[in-house]
């Protein structure tokens, strides 16, 4: 059977449908039943793209409850946002953003919605290391207590992925021509997946530093509170976390 085209359609023109019988209306109106069929089969099966984002609205924006703290001090396990006083925002991360790296990583940026929930919580974790508290000469009533000077690990809220087999550790490598950030090209910085019971590596260990480089070396060991603003120092580059205005796309 000759198909008949207008020249209209022949140049790429959409404005004729089925219901005209001009052209091809035949697998015109096939397509038409196939494409409502395919929607109507992911309506139903929540694939739309309508619904991957409220899933993932209500799995990254999930309210979570920080600790609460009556003499003011950051204690380990204890659940709290990274707050940038330069640019006004806290830590945060996307699992739909995955970095390149071989192992299962997802960026890291700051964000100014600045409610507790899922992406944005983080749980201050101790460094499996006694040598701090010695050197450090912290007292046994103070063990469970972040000093100055002291390891620890950032690890991303449990709520966000609550069927995990592991949990997500803040971590960056020094900036290379294959590893940096895709948009200020220095050190990335991801959460990236351990498993449980596997040691956490060192590029996950950080450590908290005075603001004032005056007072870093008397401050060392001394209880970390919540009200004062600090440096959070990388200890295997020993680069510092920070945040830029640069527009994340």
């Amino acid at each position: 059977m000759e198909l008949i085209y207008t020249p209209q359609q022949i140049a790429g023109y959409k404005g004729y449908y089925h219901s005209v019988r001009i052209g091809n209306w035949s697998e015109e109106l096939e397509l038409q039943e196939s494409r409502l069929k395919d929607f109507l089969y992911r309506k139903e099966h929540g694939e739309l793209a309508l619904h991957k984002a409220e899933r993932k609205l209500q799995q990254h924006l999930g309210p979570v409850e920080l600790s609460k703290t009556e003499d003011g001090r950051v204690r380990f396990d204890s659940v709290a946002l990274l707050f940038n006083h330069r640019t006004e925002s806290v830590v945060a991360t996307d699992l739909n953003d995955r970095t390149k790296a071989v192992e299962e990583a997802y960026s890291t940026t700051t964000s100014w919605y600045g409610e507790p929930c899922a992406r944005n919580a983080v749980t201050i974790k101790k460094y499996d290391s006694s040598d701090d508290d010695l050197v450090l000469g912290i007292p046994e009533s103070e063990k469970d207590v972040l000093h100055y000077g002291q390891k620890f690990h950032i690890v991303a809220s449990s709520q966000l992925r609550p069927e995990a087999d592991g949990d997500l550790f803040l971590r960056t490598q020094a900036a290379t021509p294959l590893v940096s950030s895709k948009y200020s090209h220095f050190q990335e910085v991801s959460f990236v997946h351990i498993a449980h019971g596997s040691k956490p590596r060192w590029e996950t260990v950080w450590e908290v530093v005075a603001a004032d480089a005056e007072q870093r070396v008397e401050m060392e060991g001394m209880p970390v509170s919540v009200e004062t603003p600090v440096l959070i120092k990388h200890c295997a580059t020993g680069a510092y976390l920070s945040s830029d205005f640069i527009a994340y796309k």
